[in-house]
């Protein structure tokens, strides 16, 4: 299973969910489950993002008692006050995981919920390999295929989603051979045939 950003989140709780996903990847990581929100400039008036069988997924709900310069600080103020039903249980997932993060990532924290997600493993005795790259110079958008040029990253977009150009590119450049390869092991694949 592979996801990036809210399908991250997705991914890691379906794993956590679904003993039949082997292996995961999640770009720009999650560690807990989040309220969901209907604009993504107000976060207002929002209900769960997941439910399971008709019932909401326990979330984070956006602390909005001051109003928030960005969203990445509201994520942070959020975070910080996480409820503990909402961790994602990512202990509980029956094969690797592989997370790769943005350093400078504007959206929401998470380089550090990649590193929480780490510490949550390790200290579970995790059986499965569990790896986290983040980079330096890359924000929200570094994950993903190669793209040929820095012109991919409009200024507008990075100032949103934090990173430069070519720090996002060279995130994408280095990871994405290493997804493949992870994807390759974890499920015992063979590219040459």
């Amino acid at each position: 299973m592979l996801g990036d950003s809210k399908g991250a989140e997705a991914a890691l709780l379906l794993a956590s969910r679904d003993r039949r996903i082997k292996a995961v990847v999640a770009g720009a990581p999650s560690s807990v489950v989040w309220q969901g929100y209907n604009n993504p400039t107000n976060f207002i008036n929002a209900g769960p993002s997941w439910t399971v069988g008709g019932k909401p997924v326990p979330f984070v709900p956006y602390d909005r008692s001051i109003p928030f310069t960005n969203v990445l600080d509201l994520y942070q103020r959020s975070l910080a006050k996480a409820p503990c039903d909402a961790v994602l249980p990512v202990e509980r997932i029956r094969g690797p995981i592989f997370l790769v993060s943005g350093r400078e990532d504007k959206l929401w924290p998470s380089s550090r919920m990649g590193d929480a997600i780490m510490t949550r493993l390790d200290r579970a005795k995790f059986p499965f390999a569990h790896t986290h790259l983040a980079y330096d110079a890359a924000g929200h958008q570094g994950f993903g295929e190669p793209v040929a040029s820095p012109t991919s990253f409009a200024p507008a977009m990075l100032n949103l989603f934090g990173g430069t150009a070519s720090g996002n590119m060279a995130m994408r450049a280095d990871s994405w051979p290493k997804i493949l390869a992870f994807f390759d092991t974890a499920l015992m694949l063979d590219r040459r045939s």
